[in-house]
């Protein structure tokens, strides 16, 4: 797929389609009717990373990552590795460490971004610690954290790397989470709390996750505020730094989307163990794909990603797969609808503005195709 220099076109990766639906001003009658008659753009690729396939920093397969960097380049890494900064200026790569216990080396990388004087800094779950490196890539410390029983999820952010903490309990406590922001820096700083309730299975374990089951999914804005999501509506709540919150985002007309049949049957085939296991294995594998699917709810959740953008416009993923692809939706800041784009289910929008955005997708050999897209208005 070659560069569109100011065409502005319908895309394709492999055998799917992307269409980039949105963006105006107009709001039409209620909330629901908005969402719904969000008006159509059509997409131009900018400037592709990853140009030559056959590079060994571009063979990393579905499971690779991306940050932005400065000047509008990227961060792109699979869990053990390689760490490689892309440019829009044709400089070559830059890799940082590598594999291994060493100083300045890793085993499972859950997170990069780059610093403002351009340091790249680096997270190892595996040993937990932050790692920094200089913008040619040469290692220039290595700060080891204890491990943090309490962290659930990271995410890795421009600046740094946002953190969902939530303590251990005993079953049915009510325990309060928060939210982190961490540089290269310790301690970490904290950002908002919220307050939630998990019921967990004695002695802290879990049984496999319900089918379609409810899960927080959140995102830190610029400010540092933070945007959550759960639930079969449509509603984006925002947790502001002083611990207060609003709902940035209210469709009450939009969700409450039934579980079907097909789609049960989807993810019971996805769950499915490996034939190849000790049959001891696959019946206990079964049976507790049989109960999480006995748990499944009858409505889906609406949101299945939350992206801030750099201008403070919001994406928002919808759950339901409809032919192939999902919508992502478009707001403002303060929650307006400008559009919505349909994408694979796999793609990911990274970052960007209201009128480009950085995407991730994947060609039809796993490659993965790192873009800029323009964002144009239908004639």
């Amino acid at each position: 797929m070659k560069s569109l220099s100011g065409k502005f076109v319908a895309l394709t990766t492999g055998c799917l389609a992307l269409f980039l639906v949105g963006c105006s001003g107009e709001v039409v009658g209620d909330s629901s009717q908005a969402y719904r008659n969000a008006p159509r753009l059509l997409l131009a690729e900018d400037y592709r990373f990853c140009k030559a396939d056959s590079s060994p920093a571009c063979q990393l397969g579905s499971t690779v990552a991306v940050n932005l960097a400065a000047h509008g380049g990227v961060l792109v890494w699979t869990e053990s590795g390689p760490v490689t900064r892309f440019d829009t200026i044709g400089t070559p790569p830059v890799q940082f460490g590598k594999k291994g216990s060493g100083p300045g080396e890793y085993r499972n990388v859950v997170g990069v971004y780059e610093e403002s004087d351009g340091r790249v800094v680096l997270y190892d779950m595996a040993r937990p610690g932050r790692l920094v490196f200089a913008a040619d890539g040469a290692p220039l410390a290595t700060h080891r954290d204890a491990p943090d029983a309490a962290r659930r999820e990271m995410q890795p952010v421009r600046g740094g790397f946002a953190l969902l903490r939530d303590p251990l309990t005993e079953t049915g406590d009510s325990v309060q989470s928060e939210f982190q922001f961490l540089q290269d820096t310790i301690p970490a700083r904290t950002v908002s709390t919220l307050r939630t309730l998990r019921v967990v299975q004695s002695r802290g374990f879990r049984a496999m996750p319900a089918f379609f089951a409810n899960t927080l999914r959140w995102a830190m804005e610029p400010d540092l505020s933070v945007l959550t999501a759960t639930g079969p509506k449509l509603l984006v709540t925002r947790h502001l730094r002083d611990g207060t919150s609003v709902n940035v985002v209210d469709v009450p007309g939009i969700g409450d989307l039934p579980v079907t049949a097909k789609q049960l049957k989807a993810e019971r085939e996805r769950r499915a163990p490996a034939q190849s296991l000790p049959p001891e294995i696959v019946k206990m594998l079964n049976a507790a794909i049989a109960d999480a699917e006995s748990r499944a709810p009858r409505i889906l959740q609406f949101v299945a990603a939350l992206t801030s953008l750099q201008d403070g416009a919001i994406m928002l993923k919808e759950l339901e797969v409809q032919a192939d692809s999902v919508r992502w939706t478009l707001f403002s800041h303060d929650g307006q609808p400008l559009g919505y784009i349909r994408l694979p289910d796999r793609a990911d929008v990274v970052d960007g503005t209201r009128h480009r955005i950085l995407l991730k997708t994947h060609d039809a050999m796993d490659v993965p195709i790192i873009a800029w897209y323009r964002i144009g208005n239908r004639r």
